[in-house]
């Protein structure tokens, strides 16, 4: 079970995406998984104290698999992540569940 949990909403150029991202931080490191379009993949990443975060993952499309490195602001209540790609930059916002 995670500790975090967060419903998410990632901003593309066909639409906006509705997920949830749950993790647990462990000293400075982030583990967890990612839900969107249907697919849960694991995340891991590095975070600081005051919440500056730097996550790594993929997502599962229709057509591809979207290998990614997010940079953002992990808070007690919301998060903020860009999340670049080898061709895109993607906006996901996300309320703590």
């Amino acid at each position: 079970m995670y500790e975090n949990e967060y419903d998410i909403l990632m901003k593309t150029p066909v639409g906006n995406k509705f997920g949830n991202i749950s993790f647990n931080i462990i000293g400075g490191t982030i583990s967890g998984k990612l839900k969107i379009l249907n697919h849960t993949e694991n995340i891991n990443g590095t975070i600081d104290r005051s919440g500056y975060c730097r996550i790594k993952g993929n997502i599962v499309t229709l057509t591809r698999n979207i290998d990614f490195v997010a940079a953002g602001k992990i808070e007690s209540e919301t998060l903020t992540l860009s999340v670049k790609d080898e061709r895109n930059i993607y906006e996901i916002t996300g309320l703590k569940k």
